[in-house]
């Protein structure tokens, strides 16, 4: 799918401790932002935010959770709109996991699963801090790609926000399998 971006940059993502503690100084997520402004035919103002995420990037669901707090304190909330782009941090994963999370970042990043765990805990505070009560033993690490296909059409009805956080939580709370049909 031409909308469904593949990420080139997954390299820092958690094996550079020094790119993590980055993120949690400055807006802790990888996903782009892009804002616009559109006047509607009732020549009032919208503002548009784009948002590339992957429903897998812990960062996004911390930002999604910064973005909406920020809003709620926006004046003019009304008049703002998300809009979801798919983004896969990495398309190489198999829709099937034969490894838990920290096994995956062990061999995808060269350093032990110990490495890998410590740190998951620190992202584990940034999410804590942001609301968020992620479950990082039961995250599947699995291709995101079908779920993304699922946000896509989830927009067509205006439910592209209601499914980008029904797949965040399925994948770091619930710990459901966002590849399997039965979960989407």
């Amino acid at each position: 799918m031409e909308h469904i971006q593949k990420s080139k940059l997954t390299n820092d993502y958690y094996g550079n401790e020094t790119f993590v503690k980055k993120m949690k100084i400055s807006l802790p997520i990888i996903a782009v932002i892009l804002f616009s402004v559109i006047v509607n035919a009732q020549n009032q103002t919208k503002m548009v935010i784009e948002i590339w995420s992957d429903v897998a990037c812990p960062f996004c669901y911390i930002g999604k959770r910064h973005l909406e707090k920020a809003l709620e304190q926006f004046e003019h909330k009304d008049n703002v709109e998300l809009v979801w782009k798919s983004y896969q941090l990495d398309a190489t994963l198999p829709k099937v996991s034969t490894e838990n999370v920290y096994e995956m970042l062990a061999r995808k990043k060269g350093m032990s699963v110990e490495r890998a765990k410590e740190l998951n805990n620190y992202v584990a505070q940034i999410e804590k801090e942001a609301g968020l009560n992620n479950k990082m033993d039961a995250e599947i690490p699995v291709n995101t790609f079908d779920a993304h296909r699922l946000i896509q059409l989830a927009k067509q009805y205006q439910l592209g926000d209601a499914a980008e956080e029904g797949l965040f939580k399925a994948f770091f709370i619930v710990g459901k399998n966002i590849a399997d049909n039965e979960t989407l």
